[in-house]
């Protein structure tokens, strides 16, 4: 079985979700690039929410909003695979807002397969190895 997800690094960050519900959400492209933080930071520009951690900076996702604008109609509902030229259309709407953080596709399998060679009880635990 091999599994797949997009990932989206700095400058260019990788994606990790890309989920549409026009139902729940209207018509908003909710992209998530980082695990989400406690506070958080968010400027609105033509139509696409940047989000950041208020910590450090670093790109937590991108919500572009009436995403029909830029992408056409999108006709799904849940996680989306999105194609080069959708994730280039993105980028092009990110860059014509002034933000700097781009997404990038990363198609490589994720899954991964390892060996334990040696396993031994942790020294301070009665149930831990």
């Amino acid at each position: 079985m091999v599994v797949r997800r997009h990932f989206f690094v700095r400058k260019g960050y990788i994606m990790l979700i890309a989920s549409y519900n026009r139902q729940e959400l209207g018509d908003v492209l909710v992209v998530i690039t980082a695990p989400d933080t406690e506070e958080q930071k968010t400027i609105i520009r033509n139509n696409i929410a940047q989000i950041t951690a208020a910590d450090d900076g670093h790109l937590l996702g991108y919500n572009f909003l009436n995403v029909h604008e830029t992408l056409g109609d999108i006709d799904a509902n849940g996680q989306l695979e999105l194609t080069d030229k959708q994730v280039d259309q993105l980028n092009q709407a990110i860059k014509t807002a002034g933000f700097e953080c781009l997404l990038e596709l990363d198609r490589t399998p994720k899954f991964v397969v390892g060996y334990v060679e040696q396993l031994s009880d942790h020294p301070k635990s009665d149930h831990l190895h």
